[in-house]
């Protein structure tokens, strides 16, 4: 039997290697697309309470998708609880960022809300971050990330066997533009995975909460939050966790009435 030169077995090896590698950043991305039909007789017949009950259990086991959170929200929406809607409306977001219905329905509640607050942060910032995120799903980088690797190596493979010296030079460069695309996927895709793996905001979930300047009951402040503001979580301490508002001031709540996602 005939063995490959070590050159091409190594190219290979990397190969596989690599696309191992993207597979295994991008193996959580896939979700779960559809749900029983109760809930949605019961959402039909407007029974919110048993469309809660229904979806939750099956959060509680352990699947999650985009749509299973947005329809959650939907009833936590009819049934006057702004604070859980905006929740798994944010939860809906993080899994599929580029959804209409999910953004049109987060600016409903945002429509709702009591504490109107200025956003501190980069507006433009944050949309040029969030654009290139988001340009591809998780899916969409993963593929990117393989198509381009493999037009690397077909593109290196055809310049190391080119004798002309102009097409070397167009195939050689051709390739590590590929190879650099392939790097920048791979960045990208795994900066939105951890970007939707990452806890680090909540939402009130409480009608009305107490800030407080140090997490002690004897430090209250006058003014309250109501439910569905949210928060940005800086530390946890016991049952209290120190939060930013959107408008750049840092409090401390109760750990019972927010939740985080």
């Amino acid at each position: 039997m005939k063995l490959l030169p070590k050159k091409i077995r190594s190219k290979n090896i990397i190969l596989l290697v690599i696309i191992w590698f993207t597979n295994l950043l991008f193996i959580n991305a896939t979700q779960l697309n559809g749900v029983g039909d109760s809930a949605v007789i019961y959402y039909t017949n407007k029974d919110y309470a048993k469309t809660i009950s229904f979806y939750t259990k099956i959060l509680q086991e352990g699947k999650h998708s985009w749509r299973l959170h947005f329809n959650l929200g939907n009833a936590y929406f009819k049934s006057n609880q702004l604070g859980l809607a905006i929740l798994h409306y944010e939860k809906a977001l993080k899994i599929n960022p580029l959804d209409e219905d999910i953004l049109n329905n987060i600016k409903v509640c945002d429509s709702k809300l009591i504490d109107k607050m200025e956003v501190k942060d980069n507006f433009f910032e944050n949309k040029v971050r969030f654009g290139l995120l988001h340009f591809f799903n998780l899916d969409g980088w993963a593929w990117v990330s393989i198509f381009s690797l493999f037009l690397g190596f077909l593109f290196y493979f055809i310049f190391s066997n080119a004798f002309n010296t102009r097409a070397k030079k167009f195939y050689f460069w051709t390739a590590g533009l590929m190879f650099i695309f392939c790097v920048f996927s791979l960045v990208f895709g795994y900066s939105a995975l951890k970007e939707k793996q990452t806890l680090d905001k909540a939402v009130i979930i409480s009608s009305v909460i107490n800030q407080y300047k140090e997490p002690n009951l004897e430090s209250k402040k006058s003014d309250v939050l109501h439910e569905g503001t949210r928060l940005r979580i800086l530390n946890f301490l016991d049952g209290w966790v120190n939060v930013s508002l959107l408008n750049g001031n840092e409090v401390w709540l109760k750990k019972s009435d927010i939740s985080v996602y």
